[in-house]
């Protein structure tokens, strides 16, 4: 695993997008069409309650902690949202469970179902 971050010499020289751009690449329709489903659902209910830039900055940050987490576990390729879908319900999970006032709240089930 520490080799593979031998293999990000363009990140590490300022192509920090590199983070975030598979998130746009999908393994196909039903890939795309389910991800941006989960995404209208949890994004909403996050910009909602919060606001647009909240929701922005955790799909940055999401995306690029679990693109890395990708690249190191697998290797380069791979694409999708799918990680960010599960940041974001992890989120709103946490931030439910430890801020009740914040409004984000996910049923156990949508839980158990995202884990399982």
């Amino acid at each position: 695993m520490a080799a593979r971050l031998g293999g990000l010499p363009e990140i590490r020289h300022g192509e920090l997008w590199r983070l975030v751009t598979p998130i746009f690449l999908h393994g196909g329709l039903m890939h795309i069409l389910f991800n941006m489903l989960c995404l209208s659902d949890f994004g909403t209910m996050i910009e909602r309650r919060q606001n647009t830039r909240v929701l922005t900055a955790l799909v940055l940050v999401i995306a690029a902690l679990s693109n890395l987490g990708q690249y190191l576990w697998q290797g380069p390729d791979f694409g999708g949202m799918s990680g960010v879908v599960y940041g974001l319900i992890g989120y709103i999970w946490m931030r439910g469970k430890f801020d009740p006032n914040s409004s984000l709240f996910l049923h156990s089930s949508t839980v158990t179902m995202a884990v399982v």
